[in-house]
């Protein structure tokens, strides 16, 4: 059994000791209080000494006791001295390899120190079993100083303060020592200068500001990989030079609590029309404002992610959610994400939503979930309870598919009715394969096209294809006239008025063109002559870039592109070494290898009831595939057998594919 997976089993115990203790004893907070000090076992009395300390104090025995009722479920190491040798050796291994350009041979150096030294195997422990009644003293005290005499926390009421700045940690298995009064003098650099403004002296978005930008100038933050275990002093977290949104944004959180900023984070576990799940951070601005951004690697600034479609938004909390462990307790399986009974449903106050009542007749009761496509599967983003043979799941996310399921004993999705659209008006459409009728799919691109493509598209407007008898196309002919870009390849056919030519190109004199194109294939009928011709044109590329040369227009790779040296009338061709004359051309502009590429294979999926059926395969010979027989009415799946990903579901209409 994997390290997660005994967590979770870990964690479940928890949920079925604690839950049935807070169902024996549901009369107030007094009883949840005495359920949790006996959760505490020999550590009770530690917990004790907390609570006679603030004996005298009703606002700080009111959040101690928040603090200890919370607390069964919230776990560290137990071996806290092997933890900070684990941070030693990290730190080690960084320095010895700052300069490394790799970082995949980093962190792969730090996940081997982690197994050599057990961090795996490390035992775990509730802290409530765990800490010291010092240490809790101690962040209650720092906690109140922050919130009633600092600067950026007096306009958040008691409620506020004991979510946002109370917790005596930031995550589980964060180590518990005094990082908080450690961590308050991490990168303060310009930050006492607020005092000298009596417009921002107050202000926790400036602080932010401050902080956040000392950080990504500090941390210079690359996303996309991240070591296995990440829980480490913030300091040494910070000294690893990648780390994946979550990470930066929980070392954000803790930054911004140090200093009694009021910040927390949410997170959406799916995008709604792309793969993988984000998270960000959220300010309690001082005029009420909740402003929402991903701590570390982008400035608090403008909207965050406002072209993403989101089909939920959790916030990670501190306290309890007694929903969930309620599910927990009850149910057979639950998904990962709904293991953790530290999340609440915050949707409702970030996006568009309504709820939706969904027929389950074959479970009558327990929970149901809809599922959001990924990448390559689905995946739970909501539940809702089963009563009466229905399924109400409240502030659901608009203009998304969504798939209603349950799960089995074993983890197995088991879907219970077709997938669905819920539009903008909160009306549903559901989606009903029809067999009996078949139609035919031409089908040229297997991903949506997102902003980071959509950049490159503009580029081969006007962009023209020439066919010439003098190298240096004193004279030409126009073959073709680009009036549009688009993130699809093309194929056209060379007009019979065109004489054979030996020297034919393409030149795209459009401002900040950068005649950006991937791919061309000349064909003669039915043969490419693209190897037998020498590739001609502007010299040299953008910055000198090596990868975007002229001759990355002729690899067979999409992915790769000419990036010219000059914004535009630059130019690429092929010089064959005679007068050969042309029947078509393919082309494809710079993008994100997504369109339908030559010569690979393709399969067709549809959804059909209960899991992807494949009704066929096709080997490309154009810049599209076509599909016949295909039953009509149904969820989409174009996947690349050859190379790739980025895959995504769609409907088909009037000829068109309309990506979810």
């Amino acid at each position: 059994m994997s390290s997660t997976s005994k967590l979770y089993l870990f964690l479940f115990v928890f949920v079925l000791l604690y839950g049935n203790m807070s169902c024996m004893n549901s009369n107030g907070q007094e009883q949840e209080l005495e359920s949790a000090l006996e959760f505490a076992l020999d550590n009770r009395s530690e917990l004790e000494k907390v609570l006679a300390h603030y004996a005298d104090d009703s606002l700080k025995l009111k959040a101690a006791k928040y603090l200890i009722v919370n607390m069964p479920g919230h776990y560290s190491y137990a071996d806290s001295d092997m933890s900070y040798r684990y941070a030693l050796v990290v730190d080690s291994v960084v320095n010895h390899m700052k300069d490394e350009t790799d970082y995949n041979v980093i962190r792969d150096s730090i996940d081997n120190c982690a197994r050599k030294i057990g961090m795996d195997t490390l035992r775990k422990e509730f802290d409530s079993r765990l800490v010291s009644s010092d240490f809790l003293i101690k962040n209650i005290d720092e906690a109140f100083d922050d919130w009633q005499n600092g600067a950026w926390a007096r306009h958040i009421g008691f409620d506020d303060f004991c979510e946002y700045i109370l917790p005596y940690k930031k995550e589980e298995l964060q180590p518990l020592d005094n990082w908080r009064s450690r961590v308050k003098r991490f990168l303060t650099e310009k930050l006492a200068d607020l005092e000298c403004c009596d417009q921002l002296r107050n202000s926790p978005l400036a602080a932010a500001r401050i902080l956040n930008k000392n950080l990504a100038d500090s941390l210079h933050p690359i996303t996309g990989l991240s070591v296995k275990h990440v829980y480490l002093p913030l300091e040494c977290r910070a000294h690893i030079p990648f780390g994946q949104c979550d990470d930066y944004v929980k070392m954000a959180t803790s930054v911004f609590r140090s200093h009694g900023i009021p910040a927390y984070e949410e997170f959406t576990p799916q995008w709604a029309g792309r793969s993988l799940g984000h998270a960000w951070n959220v300010l309690l601005a001082s005029d009420g404002r909740k402003i929402s951004f991903a701590g570390i690697t982008e400035q608090i600034d403008g909207l965050h992610k406002p072209e993403e479609r989101m089909t939920k938004v959790y916030r990670r909390t501190y306290a309890i959610n007694k929903e969930l462990q309620q599910m927990n307790l009850t149910e057979a399986f639950v998904p990962e994400i709904f293991r953790n009974i530290f999340i609440k449903d915050v949707t409702k106050e970030e996006i568009f939503y309504c709820d939706v009542s969904i027929g389950m007749e074959r479970i009558k009761e327990g929970y149901a979930y809809l599922l959001t496509f990924d990448n390559q599967e689905w995946v739970p983003v909501a539940y809702g309870k089963i009563a009466m043979g229905r399924a109400v799941f409240h502030d659901m996310g608009l203009n998304i598919v969504y798939l209603p399921a349950c799960y089995n004993t074993d983890g197995e999705i088991k879907p219970m009715a077709n997938p669905f659209i819920l539009h903008y008006d909160g009306s549903v459409e559901s989606i009903v394969l029809d067999t009996s009728v078949k139609t035919t799919l031409c089908l040229s691109r297997k991903y949506p096209v997102m902003e980071y493509a959509y950049e490159y598209i503009p580029r081969l407007t006007g962009g023209e294809f020439q066919a010439s008898d003098t190298p240096d196309f004193s004279t030409y002919q126009i073959v073709h006239k680009i009036k549009k870009g688009c993130a699809e390849g093309v194929e056209f056919r060379i007009p019979n008025t065109i004489k054979p030519h030996r020297y034919w190109r393409y030149i795209s004199s459009r401002y900040a063109s950068f005649c950006s194109i991937a791919e061309i294939s000349f064909y003669s009928g039915k043969d490419t002559l693209r190897a037998k011709g020498k590739v001609i044109g502007t010299e040299g590329s953008w910055g000198n870039d090596s990868t975007h040369t002229r001759e990355k227009v002729f690899d067979d790779d999409i992915l790769t592109s000419f990036d010219a040296p000059r914004g535009e009338n630059c130019w690429v061709g092929v010089d064959f070494g005679k007068p050969v004359r042309l029947d078509h051309i393919i082309y494809y502009g710079r993008g994100d290898g997504n369109s339908v590429e030559l010569g690979d294979t393709y399969g067709l999926y549809y959804w059909n009831g209960e899991r992807w059926e494949c009704i066929g395969k096709k080997k490309a010979s154009h810049p599209y595939v076509v599909f016949h027989g295909v039953p009509t009415g149904g969820l989409y799946l174009l996947r690349d057998l050859t190379k790739g990903y980025d895959e995504r579901v769609f409907t088909y209409r009037n000829g068109k594919q309309i990506w979810w």
